[in-house]
C-alpha cells in the first residue's frame, strides 16, 4: 500500500536569522485525508458541493529540501535548507558551494526573474530537491551524481512572524517548462526542472475519491518499484513516490492544494498504508497508536533533520530529536488521536518512549569501536 500525503501550502516564512536574510520555507505537505477534510470545510463555507478536481503528478525525489531566495529590490540572494540558512560552515552536503559556483547560476536567476516579472512580491523563491550521490541510501538516485532538481518557483511577500501567512504566487506549468527549456543546454548534468520528467494526470471526485486514489496507488507502487527519474539516466532502482498539484480553478487557489503519494518503503506511519485512506483510522489503544506512527522511516528522517540543523548524533541531542518526532507526529496524525479519543499527553509520552529508545540505541551503535 502507499502513503497518501497532502496539505494546503500556507506555511509562513521562517524566523529571522539576520537583519535581511531569513528562511522562507517551502510549504509543508500533510496527508490526503487532511485535504479531504479541508475541501469539505471549504465546500461548507462557500455552500458548494464537493468538487471534481484535476491533479498533475511529478516524480517525488528522495533527497534534501533546498532553496535559493532572491531579494528583488537589492538583487541579493541566499541559500537555505528547509529550516536554516546555509553558509560555508553549514553547507547542506555541499549545496551552498554548488549554488554559488554553478555555471548556469546567472541564467537561472535571469530566467526566473523574467518569468516572474508580472508576479507581485518582494522575493523570488526557487525550491528543489538536492539529491543523488551519498545523500540517501536505498534509492536509485544514489547511483546518480549530486544534482539540484527544481520543483517549484514562486514570488512571495513573507511575514517575519511564524504565526502569519505568506502571500505566494507560483509559476504555472508552462512557466516551469520554459525554465526547463532555458536551463537544458547549460545544466551541466546537475541542474534540472522536475516538470521535464514523467508526469501523471488524475481527476478526483471528492464526493467519491476512492477510484482515483486506487489509480494513484497503482502508479505510486510502480514508481517505488522502478524510479522513472533515475531510469531517464539509465539507472534502475527504488523510487519514492509522486507529488500531486491541483490544476483546476476553484474557490481555493489550486496551487495551494497538493498531496504526496508514497510507497510503503517510505511511509512514516503504518496507519497510512491502507488503500484510498479518506478518513482517519480509529485506534483502540495508546500503544497501538505509538507503535504505528513511530516508524523507522520517520525517526531516520527526523534524525537527518536535526543533524542538518547542527545537532550531532549524541545523547545531548535527544531533546531536539524528541521535539522533532513529536512535532511531525502531531502534524500528520493528530486527527487520528482525536478520532480515536486517545489522551494526547499520555499518547505522546508513549511516542517519546519509543523515539528515545531508538535514538539512544543509534548513539550507542555509532560510538561502538
Amino acid at each position: 500500500m502507499v502513503q497518501l500525503r497532502t496539505g494546503f501550502s500556507y506555511t509562513a516564512a521562517g524566523p529571522l536569522r539576520k537583519s535581511c536574510m531569513f528562511v522562507i520555507k517551502y510549504p509543508s505537505i500533510g496527508l490526503f485525508r487532511h485535504t479531504v477534510a479541508a475541501i469539505r470545510s471549504a465546500c461548507h463555507h462557500h455552500a458548494q458541493p464537493e468538487p471534481v478536481l484535476q491533479f498533475k503528478g511529478t516524480v517525488k525525489l528522495h533527497g534534501q529540501n533546498a532553496g535559493v531566495v532572491i531579494e528583488r529590490a537589492s538583487g541579493s540572494s541566499w541559500t537555505q535548507s528547509r529550516e536554516t540558512l546555509l553558509s560555508p560552515e553549514e553547507t547542506l552536503n555541499g549545496f551552498y558551494l554548488f549554488e554559488k559556483t554553478h555555471p548556469a547560476r546567472k541564467e537561472l536567476f535571469d530566467t526566473v526573474s523574467r518569468l516572474a516579472s508580472d508576479l507581485p512580491g518582494s522575493f523570488i523563491c526557487i525550491y528543489g530537491e538536492w539529491c543523488g550521490g551519498n545523500m540517501k541510501k536505498g534509492v536509485a538516485l544514489q547511483q546518480l551524481p549530486k544534482m539540484f532538481v527544481i520543483f517549484g518557483v514562486c514570488t512571495v511577500k513573507p511575514s517575519t512572524s511564524a504565526e502569519q501567512h505568506s502571500e505566494r504566487h507560483w509559476f504555472t506549468e508552462n512557466q516551469m517548462l520554459e525554465l526547463a527549456q532555458a536551463l537544458a543546454p547549460i545544466s551541466g548534468g546537475s541542474l534540472y526542472v522536475i516538470n521535464s520528467f514523467p508526469q501523471w494526470s488524475v481527476t478526483i471526485d471528492f464526493a467519491n475519491p476512492v477510484p482515483a486514489l486506487e489509480q494513484i496507488e497503482r502508479w505510486t507502487l510502480e514508481v517505488e518499484r522502478e524510479c522513472p527519474f533515475a531510469a531517464y539516466f539509465g539507472k534502475k532502482g527504488v523510487g519514492e513516490g509522486i507529488c500531486w498539484t491541483c490544476t483546476t480553478p476553484w474557490v481555493v487557489d489550486p496551487q495551494r492544494i497538493r498531496f504526496k503519494s508514497k510507497g510503503p518503503k517510505h511511509s512514516d506511519s503504518s496507519l497510512n498504508r491502507k488503500s484510498a485512506a479518506v478518513e482517519p483510522t480509529n485506534l483502540d489503544s495508546i500503544q497501538a497508536f505509538a507503535s504505528a506512527v513511530t516508524t523507522e522511516h520517520r525517526m531516520e528522517k527526523m534524525l537527518d533533520n536535526i543533524t542538518l540543523a547542527g545537532h550531532p548524533l549524541q545523547p545531548e541531542s535527544l531533546p531536539f530529536f524528541l521535539r522533532a518526532v513529536g512535532t511531525d507526529v502531531l502534524k500528520e496524525e493528530e486527527d487520528v488521536l482525536t478520532a480515536s479519543g486517545l489522551p494526547k499527553n499520555q499518547t505522546m509520552k508513549a511516542v517519546n518512549t519509543i523515539a528515545r529508545n531508538w535514538f539512544l540505541t543509534q548513539c550507542r551503535t555509532s560510538s561502538a569501536p
